[in-house]
């Protein structure tokens, strides 16, 4: 379940910048977010890669394998 709707193959916990904008849109107009900027500037992709580097065939494997209640 935890894999349902994730990107396949894609970087899990990739930003979505449409989205971001949308929530920052929002945000800027209900005043909770004040100033300018951008969307882009509250969020990075830096980590994304590394935080993909893990084999996830084997995650899969072992989450198939768990037994359930």
């Amino acid at each position: 379940m935890a894999l349902q709707n994730q990107p396949s193959p894609g970087d899990y916990g990739a930003f979505l910048p449409n989205a971001w904008q949308n929530s920052f849109t929002t945000f800027t107009g209900l005043g909770t977010i004040k100033g300018t900027g951008h969307a882009g500037d509250a969020y990075t992709s830096q980590f994304i890669s590394a935080c993909n580097n893990f084999d996830k065939a084997a995650v899969v494997k072992a989450a198939e394998a768990y037994p359930t209640p």
